[in-house]
C-alpha cells in the first residue's frame, strides 16, 4: 500500500476539518489559554509554570506571558511556592474554573453530537483507531507499526467534576 497517497489525503482532510467550528474549538482546547486553564483544573493543586511549559511544549517565556494575561483577566492567581520562595505556583480562581467548565461543557456537547453522526460502531472505531495511533506514536517500535493488536486504552478523565478554586 502506498501510505504517501493516504498521507496526502489525510492532510487534505485535516485542512478541511479546520473549517469546522467543532474542530476549531477542540484545537483551541488543546493549546494556549484553554489548555492551561484545563490543565490547572485537571491537576486541581497549584501548578508550577515549568509544568505548564512542558505540557504545552512552549518556552517558559511564552508561559510567563500567557499567565500574565490570564492573571489580568482574573482567571488565575499566583502564589509563592512553599518549597522555594523564589518560585511561584498558579491556580484557578473561581472565575477561571467557571470559564473552563463552561467551555468544556460546550465542547463535550459538540463532540458528542459529531460522534453521534457516525453512529455507535463507527464512533467507537474512530476512537479505537485514534487511541491506536496515539499509542504507536508515543511508543515507537518497528514491530508495533502495522500491528493489528489493539493498543492499550488511554485512561479517560472525568471531565464533568468541578474542582475548588
Amino acid at each position: 500500500m502506498d501510505y504517501t497517497v493516504l498521507a496526502l489525503e489525510l492532510i487534505d482532510i485535516k485542512a478541511q476539518m479546520l473549517q469546522i467550528p467543532t474542530d476549531r474549538a477542540l484545537m483551541d482546547f488543546v493549546k494556549g489559554e484553554l489548555f492551561a486553564l484545563n490543565y490547572m483544573m485537571v491537576h486541581a493543586a497549584p501548578v508550577h509554570p515549568k509544568d505548564l511549559s512542558r505540557a504545552l511544549a512552549v518556552s517558559t517565556a511564552r508561559i510567563a506571558a500567557l499567565l500574565k494575561h490570564l492573571e489580568a483577566q482574573g482567571l488565575i492567581i499566583r502564589m509563592p511556592d512553599p518549597e522555594d520562595n523564589r518560585q511561584c505556583n498558579v491556580r484557578l480562581t473561581a472565575a477561571g474554573a467557571a470559564l473552563i467548565l463552561e467551555k468544556r461543557k460546550g465542547l463535550l456537547s459538540s463532540l458528542a453530537e459529531a460522534l453521534e453522526l457516525l453512529g455507535p460502531e463507527d464512533a467507537a472505531a474512530y476512537l479505537r483507531i485514534q487511541k491506536k495511533l496515539l499509542y504507536h506514536l508515543t511508543h515507537p517500535s518497528r514491530e508495533d507499526i502495522g500491528s493489528q493488536e489493539a493498543a492499550p486504552s488511554v485512561p479517560a478523565r472525568d471531565v464533568s467534576q468541578p474542582i475548588g478554586p
